[in-house]
């Protein structure tokens, strides 16, 4: 079957339509499409929109123009954004089949503002090119590479910029494996871990370091009975290296008053079973942070 029409939204509810109403909010777009097939696998077709705005996670983005092909699930196209927050050019294309689940993209972002966004507290200023060839769909599933020709965030006055950097994540066996290396930066993640766990986890830890902290014994006894009800997850091990050269230049946008030598390791482990344990070692010539020293730590 054969199809042409023009598509046109006001104030479509995605929120209502995907469930999240807190993620997604309202959408009003205009576009052509035409193609053949009307299935997954037999469809064939081409679509040119303009979004005049799309709400997500409580902005509204606007200015978005997509144009792009859809054929025997495989995606091929472009995104620009133009919004007063966000400068966005993305060339790409997406294979949807079960057997290859692939991204390739190349990514222009400037004067991209986090705060305005409401992505961040602080006004980090982004602008980056970079290029992504992802496999996999799902947090867990995800095997790839990202190459960052240039990357500079601004906050403030202050200004951290990494050039040449290639940011990867494999499988081998059981364990996954996440790196990341440039000029001045080294580090590497490796274990039997799943990044959604992972990645609770360590949030988990954070909220009890905190609740451990504030000494309530109401909220340290109600809390941890709220864990005696969650089901037990499978037991991991995480090790970790970091490596950094001029580790000032990446720290000073995020940390104020802080002085590090110009050289820095950090190694340790995370392990989670009945007990969650985090290891994690130091080394650096000196530090110091507002006012407080240490040497040869």
């Amino acid at each position: 079957s054969k199809y042409e029409g023009f598509l046109s939204t006001g104030n479509l509810d995605l929120g209502l339509i995907f469930g999240d109403t807190t993620l997604f909010q309202k959408i009003a777009l205009e576009g052509s499409l035409s193609g053949t097939g009307l299935s997954r696998s037999s469809a064939d077709f081409f679509l040119k929109s303009t979004i005049d705005k799309v709400g997500v996670n409580g902005y509204e983005y606007s200015n978005i123009n997509t144009d792009g092909e859809f054929k025997e699930e495989f995606f091929e196209g472009k995104i620009v954004i133009d919004d007063p927050n966000i400068k966005l050019k993305v060339d790409g294309k997406i294979d949807v089949s079960d057997e290859r689940e692939e991204i390739k993209a190349l990514i222009e972002m400037d004067s991209t503002n986090l705060r305005n966004l409401f992505l961040t507290d602080q006004n980090f200023i982004v602008s980056t090119r970079s290029n992504l060839e992802i496999n996999g769909f799902g947090i867990d599933r995800i095997t790839g590479v990202g190459e960052i020709t240039s990357l500079l965030i601004q906050n403030e006055e202050k200004e951290l910029s990494l050039d040449n950097a290639l940011l990867g994540l494999k499988r081998v066996n059981e364990d996954r494996i996440a790196y990341i290396t440039s000029d001045d930066i080294n580090a590497e993640i490796s274990g039997n871990f799943e990044l959604s766990s992972l990645q609770a986890d360590l949030r988990r830890l954070g909220n009890e370091i905190l609740i451990e902290l504030d000494n309530d014994s109401t909220i340290l006894n109600s809390y941890y009975t709220s864990l005696q009800d969650q089901e037990a997850t499978a037991p991991y091990s995480v090790q970790f290296t970091i490596d950094v050269e001029n580790p000032i230049e990446y720290l000073s946008p995020f940390v104020n008053d802080l002085y590090i030598s110009d050289q820095i390791q950090l190694y340790g482990g995370f392990n989670k079973g009945e007990q969650t344990d985090l290891s994690v070692n130091f080394i650096a010539d000196s530090l110091s942070y507002q006012n407080r020293a240490i040497t040869n730590s």
